[in-house]
């Protein structure tokens, strides 16, 4: 297969941050173009990292230490041709940041790929944009003596080196950093900050989505993105439009953000999981970004489906956030803020026998100018997936300030409402009080 520029970073933002920096020295644009790779760690990173010098024809396992650890090092074999790849057949290997996809055991060509073989993410988007051709470049095996620059652009390994790489290995989230050269450096403060802002601008993403807002599009360059892509931004843009419009609500969950710097465009990728009234889905999440004259925007995107678990992850951080939401809603109720009480269900709700925010208006406000609350507790609160969004339920203690009690179990279904929820129904049953 083998037929097919750049500073590079990684950052684990919450966990951890480790940064692998690429210092871009141009000299041709295209194919001369020379990445040196400055490597260096920070605490609660993820623990592997795979690296390539050209120069040296070295493979790197770099594993999170402080400093960062060089675990293991082969020699490696990579294109015949010197410089970074740009067109199909140029036997050149290109130089950035790429991830591992996928692992091929059978049907290769042992001489000349062994018997093991990961494919890259060549071309990337912005590869994509930059018109650069080819496909088919592998990290493999080899089953003949490893001989330096003898590949049509892959990164070839002696067949026991790439076997040991198994456990370092997660498809669609290890990355691949290929460069002309390596050298292990202090962090940088720019390239911490720069990080750090693009995890901001992926939550904030992420929260428009959720939204629906029409601000979600403003975080994409609509040029670029066409080129990057399959199909035009337009296409995509309808198309979400469609989905804002069938969708009641949309919650989305980012698992470990993670950032990378090209040369003069950084990757942000992420497990996601994503949740709708009738679709969910699971995978890892790459955006692309660049800085223009409008700031960071994104590019490109790739998303690949990947069992990661993520449902219990999202269910425990959604239940942080809906005992916050409970309570600012046990707040209002106390208070006796009737606009601030109804702010907290759906316009149609139930309510015991009452439906919708004017009913149940209707008898709070009477409610409450007999006797307005004077204490409520909620205990042994849980909550779970339901299919309008998320079950929620306590027992509640309610106390009046004229001296009426009661004690019973409350059960609440609420959807995601943007940043927030909304009750869509609300039951309550009387227990005896012990």
């Amino acid at each position: 297969m083998c037929t097919s520029p750049s500073s590079a970073i990684w950052t684990t933002l919450g966990r951890g941050v480790l940064f692998l920096v690429f210092c871009l020295v141009l000299t041709d644009p295209l194919a001369s173009s020379a990445a040196t790779l400055r490597l260096t760690s920070y605490d609660q990173a993820p623990r592997y990292f795979l690296a390539v010098n050209k120069s040296s024809q070295t493979f790197y396992v770099l594993q999170r230490k402080s400093p960062l650890k060089a675990l293991r090092q082969f020699e490696c074999s990579t294109g015949d041709q010197p410089g970074n790849k740009q067109s199909e057949g140029d036997e050149r290997t290109p130089e950035g940041v790429y991830f591992l996809e996928n692992v091929r055991t059978s049907g290769l060509d042992y001489e000349l790929y062994g018997d093991v073989a990961y494919t890259l993410n060549y071309p990337n988007p912005i590869d994509r944009i930059r018109g650069k051709t080819g496909y088919g470049i592998w990290v493999h095996g080899r089953g003949k003596e490893l001989v330096p620059r003898d590949t049509r652009g892959c990164i070839a390994l002696e067949g026991s080196s790439i076997k040991s790489l198994t456990d370092e290995v997660d498809l669609h989230l290890t990355p691949v950093l290929i460069g002309s050269d390596t050298v292990f450096s202090p962090a940088e403060e720019e390239v911490s900050k720069t990080a750090a802002r693009l995890s901001r601008k992926v939550s904030a993403w992420a929260e428009a989505w959720q939204e629906k807002s029409q601000t979600y599009f403003s975080f994409y360059n609509q040029e670029k993105y066409t080129l990057a892509s399959d199909s035009t931004f337009k296409a995509f843009r309808a198309h979400k439009e469609t989905l804002f419009d069938n969708y009641a609500w949309i919650d989305v969950y980012l698992d470990e953000v993670r950032v990378l710097a090209g040369p003069d465009y950084w990757v942000t990728y992420f497990g996601q999981y994503f949740r709708s009234p009738t679709y969910i889905s699971e995978g890892v999440k790459r955006i692309y970004w660049q800085r223009g004259d409008q700031g960071w925007r994104i590019v490109g995107e790739e998303w690949r489906d990947k069992p990661l678990d993520l449902e219990q992850e999202y269910l425990a951080e959604a239940s942080g956030r809906i005992k916050g939401w409970l309570d600012r809603w046990r707040t209002a109720w106390r208070s006796a803020d009737l606009q601030g009480y109804l702010q907290f269900y759906q316009a149609g709700a139930r309510q015991q026998g009452r439906y919708g925010r004017q009913s149940i208006a209707d008898y709070k406000r009477q409610l409450w100018k007999d006797e307005e609350p004077s204490r409520i507790a909620f205990e042994e609160v849980t909550v779970d997936l339901h299919r309008r969004g998320f079950e929620i339920s306590f027992l509640q203690r309610y106390h009046g300030q004229d001296g009426y009690s009661d004690y019973g179990r409350k059960t609440l279904i609420v959807q995601p409402s943007g940043e927030g929820f909304q009750i869509v129904n609300e039951q309550w049953t009387a227990v005896s009080s012990s």
